[in-house]
């Protein structure tokens, strides 16, 4: 049987993968308020947690009745987030850690444990950004990038992942970035990084699953956001008419915005989150349309040239 002109079978393959994937989009939205856990009484563990959105996931997760540990390299500033916390009725310490030196992590981490027996919700928040292009990068700076990003992940999660699997409770958050799943021109490092992050996390919960299934993870993957870190970024079509209609459905989030959401995922047990929402179209956009389709895709949209106008601020961390 000749199929009728214009329904191919991969056209017809494309509409019903997007059917499904709204359809799970949406079972899922609607189910998740249905079973949001209690974290009340939990210790959680941010590391960055000194400003931007580290700092607004500590309170908002004392206002939910968690004990809240802040790792930074600012411990000044660490300090001042710690007595935010300690405000709102919950206990809180402040530790200035390199997450990049394993020794210094697995030590910190067990003093810790030793003073609030646990940690129940680890988030791995530090995160660095120099948004050059890979021939004008310094190689230091690129190297650092990888280490804050990807590698130090391997040693703050084995840090605690023992004590939250022996006490069956536990929650890891990675905060990796839509430069995780989609490579930006001018960002190949911190790419590469975040690349590696959203890639650890999965391998983390394909893990956890068979040996340790009462643990969550949760991968977060937002857009750019308004905390400094990526100041002066935005969504820049080739086309320029199109930039309100880009802007509109892939804005600069707002800290605030995004940190209610990584709190909601938790609570929620959701695995990924990605914002803004039109995002979770990158998985089937990936998976269904050629690479020459999606570069042109990425020039409209404004992807290629978002980095454009970046500027770079003296730390250039989360």
């Amino acid at each position: 049987m000749v199929p009728p002109r214009g329904h191919t079978p991969t056209a017809r393959t494309d509409s019903e993968a997007l059917f499904l994937a709204l359809l799970a989009w949406y079972i899922r939205e609607v189910t998740f308020p249905l079973r949001e856990k209690n974290i009340k009484g939990q210790v959680a563990l941010i590391t960055g947690g000194a400003g931007g959105i580290g700092r607004l996931l500590a309170l908002k997760l004392a206002k939910k009745g968690c004990d809240v540990v802040i790792w930074d390299a600012n411990l000044a500033a660490a300090e001042a987030v710690v007595k935010e916390v300690l405000a709102l009725g919950q206990k809180a310490a402040a530790y200035n850690v390199d997450v990049t030196n394993r020794e210094v992590v697995y030590a910190t981490a067990k003093d810790v444990l030793g003073k609030f027996g646990s940690v129940d919700i680890l988030i791995n928040n530090a995160g660095i950004v120099a948004g050059k292009k890979l021939l004008e990068a310094d190689d230091a700076r690129a190297e650092l990038t990888i280490k804050v990003n990807t590698i130090a992940l391997l040693w703050v999660t084995k840090a605690f992942l023992p004590s939250m699997m022996q006490k069956k409770r536990g929650h890891v958050v990675t905060i990796a970035s839509s430069a995780g799943r989609v490579g930006v021109n001018g960002m190949v490092d911190y790419c590469a990084s975040k690349f590696g992050a959203v890639g650890f996390d999965e391998a983390l919960r394909g893990e956890l699953r068979h040996s340790a299934p009462e643990l969550r993870t949760t991968c977060v993957c937002p857009g750019y956001i308004s905390t400094g870190m990526f100041k002066g970024a935005q969504m820049s079509s080739t086309i320029p008419f199109l930039n309100p209609v880009v802007r509109a459905i892939m804005p600069v989030l707002e800290p605030d915005y995004i940190a209610d959401k990584i709190v909601t995922a938790i609570v929620r047990n959701q695995t990924i989150l990605v914002a803004p929402r039109f995002g979770y179209l990158s998985y089937l956009f990936r998976a269904t349309t050629p690479t020459f389709v999606l570069d042109f895709a990425f020039d409209v949209l404004g992807v290629s040239r978002s980095m454009e106008k970046f500027k770079l601020e003296e730390t250039g961390r989360a």
